[in-house]
């Protein structure tokens, strides 16, 4: 006998400004676990539409749902998915436990808990798919991005604003000539989030 088609599913990786990733901690069955925002996906509604619609459901969030950073077949107990995770970002909303099918059925053998989860946190959830903590702690690392000085004058902030929390990474220099002014800057935006807006404006300037 051949395995039913697995049940496409949708979900959301979606980080606070303090780097602390939105979980739904469940109780189910006898078991605890933690997963991501997220649920099935309806007939004639794409991955993402699915994923901003869940996430408004379970935590009362609405998202702008941006690229898609992973999909895997998911196997946990006797469920079988096909899994799309998106990055999102919150547009507005209160995080709590959402209006949709989690809060009606809530119950003390079936509970839903909305929680941010700091990454140091991660090893002490039991969160599902596995392979989630990695990719969490991944994408909440902004990557380091250069700018060049050549058009600064010496002792000014580089034109990154109107940006805030930009973090100054390091100096550098080719050759590593110990020069009075260095050629670039390395800067870390607090979030990948402003990453992409800043590389935007960037590139449209």
């Amino acid at each position: 006998m051949t395995d039913p088609a697995p049940r496409p599913r949708a979900a959301a990786l979606v980080f606070n400004d303090g780097h602390e990733l939105l979980l739904m901690l469940r109780r189910r069955n006898g078991k605890t676990y933690a997963t991501l925002p997220g649920g099935g996906i309806e007939d004639g509604e794409t991955p993402a539409g699915a994923c901003a619609r869940e996430v408004l459901e379970e935590v009362n969030l609405t998202v702008k749902v941006g690229k898609q950073v992973l999909e895997l077949d998911n196997r946990h107990g006797d469920t079988h998915s096909h899994e799309h995770y998106f990055l999102c970002h919150v547009v507005s909303g209160e995080m709590r436990l959402g209006d949709g099918p989690e809060g009606i059925r809530q119950s003390a053998e079936n509970w839903y808990q909305p929680e941010w989860v700091s990454l140091n946190r991660l090893d002490e959830v039991n969160l599902v798919p596995e392979v989630l903590r990695g990719l969490a702690r991944q994408l909440a690392t902004p990557p380091l991005i250069r700018i060049p000085l050549n058009s600064c004058t010496v002792g000014k902030a580089p034109p990154v604003h109107p940006y805030r929390g930009i973090r100054i990474f390091s100096y550098s220099h080719p050759l590593g000539l110990n020069l009075k002014r260095p050629d670039s800057i390395g800067i870390r935006m607090r979030s990948t989030h402003e990453t992409s807006l800043f590389l935007a404006q960037r590139t449209a300037s």
